[in-house]
């Protein structure tokens, strides 16, 4: 039982000393398991780094796990969690209830409550409170603290009245995946496989209250506990410094886990500094003297300035982000085409990727250059989830223009686009509104109509009425359950035969190349069919008001992302300066 710490700057071989010396201990020491865990999205990539450097490109007892893995890999041995973790879209969806009923008792968020994005910012900072352990009493206090501050008072009165309620709903139904890591530590003692196992942490910044806790016990079962740390070389880690410092993050996850070493009588191992080319140059950088000097000097005070002639740390300046993604894409084409450059040897990083993901793809597509965005698509675009959203927004708005032909377009009917523009026309010179209009024949025309539309009109809106009568007659009637809505939403949809539509979309997409898109498609059908189970588990034998339904699926809706893993190998990565981990890039 022992607490090793690996430190060096970014660049300077951290994860590379400690993924080599475990391939090399697992080898020698097959009796004993290795487990490293990382941040949720580094774990495919480190997977991959292991495999590559392993000489027998396997990996027998090592197991690339995040912190939520790791806790389902110890109940799988020992229970201890037998309550059904709540993930983001189900959380959502219980606070849009939960603010439809303590709209009454709210003081400032009442009118923010129903804006876009609002629910979303309410579930991260509820997820945090979680995360940090974070007690109804904790609120309470602070909130006695602050009533000469009547805004502030306010917002935390709002926030508290909301936490408890979610919290009650929970109870003894639900654990949310901040709570995991709690039990974990629960039932951790039991665990044989944490006993003969050497666990090591690569790519955190710093650690929960909750991750520390459990790292606590970790260093007293396991055989050894391993940490890497980004902190400069020339940094003293026995001082805290002050908060504004570059490094004080990773001093003060540096004394936290000292302090829990010396707290449980854990021997300390003298850190490790992986080897460097040449004082002061980070591996990483090794063939980039300019970006190595950056490194050294960035953020640093006092920092030296680079006097040689250099061009590999270039500023460009443009009026817009179309004009800024055209550079992009000509600086690529040259790379490879004049530079012997591959498409896998060049990322591109943004800190607004929602803003950029858009163009980037249509301008690379455009371009006829590969590229993958590590981006979670939001569903509201999908036109299976439009589709979904103006079926309820037909029965609510009474058969008005707008839902209608947001139904009919979404590319999911069986109507030509010819008809539809026939239909759209008679609607809008007719002015017809409202579903009493629509269930009765449509006689009239107006001058320039060719003649014989109008029976062909007439078909359409049968066909509507008949689709639209029986969704209409559940959906307002006030003693039906969220069940039953689901289940008439769920046949309406098996009756459009939504599943060979999507399919017939996603063998289009790949057709053209757009690996990307046909992957969303590929899986848009399941994530809504999941979302629907959801919905029934958490809320099934709710009565709620059509309007309130439709708020809490939207949250829903808005929670729910599609992720999507590299379709190919030679392609350039666009991803996110906070989230993405890049490997062996080049430009």
């Amino acid at each position: 039982m022992s607490l090793q710490l690996i430190l060096g700057s970014s660049g300077s071989g951290k994860s590379h000393k400690l993924y080599k010396e475990i391939i090399d201990k697992s080898i020698s020491h097959k009796d004993v398991n290795y487990l490293i865990v990382v941040p949720e999205q580094f774990t495919l990539q480190t997977q991959k780094e292991i495999v590559t450097k392993h000489p027998y490109n396997g990996t027998m007892n090592i197991d690339i796990l995040s912190f939520l893995r790791l806790a389902h890999r110890v109940f799988e041995e020992t229970g201890g969690n037998n309550r059904p973790v709540l993930e983001d879209t189900g959380k959502s969806m219980i606070l849009r209830k939960v603010l439809a009923q303590s709209k009454d008792d709210l003081k400032f968020f009442g009118r923010e409550a129903k804006k876009i994005g609002f629910v979303s910012e309410l579930k991260s900072l509820i997820s945090e409170l979680f995360q940090y352990s974070v007690t109804k009493d904790d609120l309470e206090r602070i909130g006695r603290d602050l009533e000469a501050r009547p805004m502030l008072y306010n917002k935390l009165h709002d926030i508290s009245v909301i936490y408890n309620g979610f919290r009650e709903y929970l109870e003894e139904k639900y654990i949310t995946q901040e709570e995991i890591l709690d039990v974990l530590c629960d039932v951790i003692s039991k665990s044989d496989l944490i006993k003969t196992s050497v666990i090591a942490f690569d790519g955190f910044t710093g650690f929960t209250p909750a991750q520390y806790k459990l790292l606590g016990l970790l260093m007293k079962l396991a055989k050894k506990v391993i940490v890497t740390v980004t902190i400069d070389e020339r940094e003293d880690i026995t001082s805290l410094g002050e908060e504004f410092e570059l490094f004080h993050l990773s001093k003060k996850t540096i004394h936290n886990l000292y302090k829990i070493a010396e707290e449980n009588n854990i021997k300390i191992d003298k850190p490790i500094y992986p080897d460097m080319a040449n004082k002061g140059e980070v591996i990483r950088f090794r063939d980039n003297k300019a970006l190595a000097f950056l490194e050294r000097n960035l953020f640093r005070y006092p920092y030296k300035s680079y006097k040689k002639d250099q061009d590999q740390v270039r500023i460009h300046v443009a009026e817009d982000a179309k004009a800024e993604v055209s550079y992009v894409v000509r600086e690529t084409q040259r790379l490879v085409r004049d530079e012997g450059y591959r498409y896998q040897d060049i990322a591109i990083i943004t800190g607004d990727i929602g803003q950029y993901c858009n163009i980037l793809e249509r301008e690379f597509e455009r371009a006829n250059i590969p590229v993958f965005i590590d981006h979670k698509r939001e569903l509201l675009n999908n036109p299976f989830v439009e589709m979904i959203r103006s079926m309820l927004d037909i029965v609510k708005n009474d058969f008005d223009y707008e839902s209608v032909f947001r139904f009919l377009r979404c590319g999911l009917t069986d109507y030509s686009n010819d008809d539809l523009d026939i239909l759209e026309n008679y609607i809008i010179a007719l002015g017809i509104r409202g579903k009493s209009r629509w269930e009765k024949e449509w006689k009239k025309t107006y001058r320039g109509q060719v003649e014989g539309e109008l029976t062909r009109i007439n078909e359409i809106r049968e066909e509507l009425v008949d689709f639209f009568t029986p969704i209409s007659k559940i959906l307002k009637d006030r003693e039906k359950t969220v069940r039953d809505y689901t289940i008439t939403i769920y046949d309406h949809i098996v009756k459009l035969n939504i599943a060979e539509k999507l399919e017939k979309y996603k063998q289009d997409f790949e057709a053209k190349n757009m690996f990307s898109t046909a992957k969303e498609y590929e899986q848009i059908y399941g994530i809504v069919i999941d979302l629907f189970e959801k919905l029934v588990e958490l809320l099934g034998n709710e009565k709620l008001q059509l309007e309130e339904y439709i708020e809490i699926l939207e949250a829903g809706f808005l929670e729910a992302k599609v992720g999507v893993i590299p379709p190919g190998l030679d392609q350039l990565v666009v991803g996110d300066i906070e989230r993405t981990r890049l490997n062996k890039v080049k430009a």
